[in-house]
């Protein structure tokens, strides 16, 4: 679902939250998208999934409203518009107001082409407000718009067939529309109306071994056996480049001593690891695995590409109490 790449809206319709009447005004029932109307949904969809703040997220339950919808949307498409007038009844029921007059919610049933697999997609659109210059006489009349698709929305989900063996059952956004935005409203988002909890991402998981690793290895230095780091660390990096990091074995593999095999897991655990053994993100880890970073004394560092770096220092480890780096350069400056 974070790979999304050939989206095809199908069905797409915006029902309007309308908080001053306190009242749901819900799209014509026989609305059909023009193109670019499917374009412009199309286009948030991107940015959500290519957006830096997506998470993952589970549901609490099979029996929740928003995954009970989007399950009836994915195998009977002619509930599209019963289940999104269920959705835009709950959201106002579910979601807390920021103090908006009207809110726009969006729901898009697509398919990604490349894989033949369908998704419904929920956007909270809050209105944009502009001003336009009158052509008869010099005068601006103000006008509300929806959000361009230059800008990510604040707020969004895309939903997946569930499944009780899934890593996760949605992506979802859920960034704060501005400083005077109360806690609540963001949680009710994920907690209130999608009724779900967010989990760490493949990517995140992977970022923290790898990060945490080198931490905790830097923490203990002194109580690991001479080529014990340099043994964790290569394993880490193996595995984050393969199809499964198993952090349990990579510290039996690397770490002789029982106790400490055991605080190098429970550190990890404690940071936030759900589990110790999942699929890892390749693509972050074979670009992080081009970078290498040596720390020496005093916090001086030497860091580059892995080969480039390699091909200047010579590293000498025959004294287990100390670890020599020659550097032969021929181009040098000092900055």
């Amino acid at each position: 679902m974070l790979n999304i790449e050939a989206i095809e809206v199908r069905k797409a319709l915006i029902h309007k939250i309308n908080y001053r009447q306190e009242k749901v005004e819900l799209a014509p029932a026989d609305h059909i998208p023009t193109q670019g109307m499917a374009q412009y949904f199309g286009e948030h969809i991107r940015n959500i999934i290519n957006s830096a703040t997506v998470k993952t997220g589970r549901f609490e339950s099979a029996e929740g409203t928003v995954c009970v919808c989007a399950g009836k949307m994915l195998t009977d498409a002619t509930s599209f518009y019963e289940q999104s007038t269920i959705m835009a009844y709950w959201f106002y029921s579910n979601h807390e107001n920021m103090g908006d007059t009207t809110v726009y919610l969006a729901i898009v049933q697509f398919a990604d082409t490349e894989r033949d697999r369908d998704y419904v997609a929920i956007l909270k659109l809050e209105p944009v407000r502009s001003f336009m210059l009158q052509s008869d006489r010099v005068a601006f009349e103000p006008i509300f718009t929806l959000p361009d698709t230059a800008k990510t929305v604040n707020r969004g989900a895309i939903i997946g067939a569930y499944s009780a063996g899934a890593k996760y059952d949605f992506i979802f956004r859920n960034q704060s529309q501005g400083r005077g935005e109360e806690p609540e409203v963001g949680k009710s988002w994920i907690e209130g109306f999608l009724e779900g909890h967010a989990v760490p991402t493949p990517r995140q998981m992977t970022q923290l071994v790898v990060k945490e690793t080198e931490k905790w290895i830097n923490a203990n230095q002194d109580k690991l056996q001479p080529r014990e780091p340099e043994v964790l660390r290569e394993t880490i990096k193996t595995q984050s480049c393969s199809d499964k990091m198993d952090v349990i074995a990579a510290a039996n593999t690397a770490i002789s001593e029982d106790q400490m095999r055991a605080e190098y897991v429970e550190g990890l655990q404690k940071k936030g690891l759900p589990e110790t053994t999942f699929a890892p993100d390749k693509e972050w880890a074979d670009k992080h695995a081009k970078k290498i970073t040596y720390v020496c004394d005093y916090n001086v560092t030497v860091s580059g590409n892995a080969d480039n770096v390699k091909e200047l220092v010579t590293i000498d480890r025959s004294d287990p109490s100390r670890v020599s780096l020659l550097i032969e350069t021929k181009k040098f400056a000092q900055k």
